[in-house]
């Protein structure tokens, strides 16, 4: 039944209408509409690579989480494995909850030859993952706000009414929501942070990685297209990576796509 479900999941393509933005005109709007819609029409009738060819005839503006989706579905159908993954993972970006593409990550991950098993973490980094998630953004900033505010007014009532309020109280309730607020603000920063760790998808067929950047390095594991890898560093046409594993090391640069 999991795999029924798996199947209807990834044959589904989005339809949502592209938005662009402001300062698009009107007619590039259209285009990149027709190319849309083109597209989804030359899916559902598998012709995947036309469905392509329209899907990336769309300017770079109207690129939304759809298109990316679309576009890594049409990728998979075509068996262009790592380039599906690596779009798959550009729309998560966009909608990190999505559950759509968790399904499809996971059927086009199994097609990769890497079997790489993450760091176990107990719970607390799902839900450190979980608690500073892209969709919590807004919350945490009101929050951070909200508790400022609470700080500077408790602050406020006791300079102006010190002699009336009992100042210790107003001056510890003061010192609690500020740290608050200091919290907060760092699990924002954090979100924002998360947004632009630089992660990449491995495109060589075999790529080995070495111990330090250069072709001289010791060799310590090998990777295969499909993989995904964090990026940790750069030096001289060779990337620092880590693996969901823990493990690092250094690859050429134009072995990998950025995501």
């Amino acid at each position: 039944m999991i795999k029924i479900n798996c199947i209807v999941l990834f044959l589904g393509i989005y339809f949502l209408p592209i938005t662009g933005m402001q300062r698009a005109c009107g007619q590039d709007l259209d285009q990149a509409r027709q190319h849309y819609s083109s597209g989804n029409d030359a899916y559902k009738e598998g012709r995947y690579a036309e469905a392509l060819a329209q899907y990336c005839s769309i300017p770079a503006e109207f690129q939304t989480f759809a298109y990316y989706y679309n576009v890594a579905n049409a990728y998979y159908k075509l068996d262009s494995i790592p380039q599906a993954i690596l779009h798959y993972e550009r729309a998560r970006r966009l909608k990190p909850d999505d559950e759509n593409i968790k399904v499809n990550l996971e059927l086009a991950n199994g097609r990769i030859q890497d079997r790489i098993k993450a760091l176990p973490t107990l719970g607390v980094r799902d839900f450190w993952s979980n608690l500073t998630s892209r969709d919590n953004l807004d919350a945490w900033t009101y929050v951070a706000l909200g508790f400022l505010y609470a700080a500077a007014l408790c602050f406020g009532v006791y300079l102006f009414f010190r002699g009336l309020l009992p100042g210790r109280l107003l001056v510890f309730a003061g010192s609690i929501t500020l740290l608050f607020a200091c919290l907060s603000f760092a699990v924002t920063r954090s979100i924002v942070n998360a947004e632009h760790q630089r992660e990449a998808v491995v495109f060589e067929s075999k790529v080995d990685v070495k111990s330090v950047p250069g072709s001289s390095g010791t060799t310590l594991f090998i990777l295969h297209e499909g993989t995904k890898v964090q990026m940790k560093g750069e030096d001289s046409g060779w990337v620092e990576i880590r693996i969901a594993d823990g493990n690092v090391g250094w690859i050429p640069s134009n072995a990998i796509v950025v995501i």
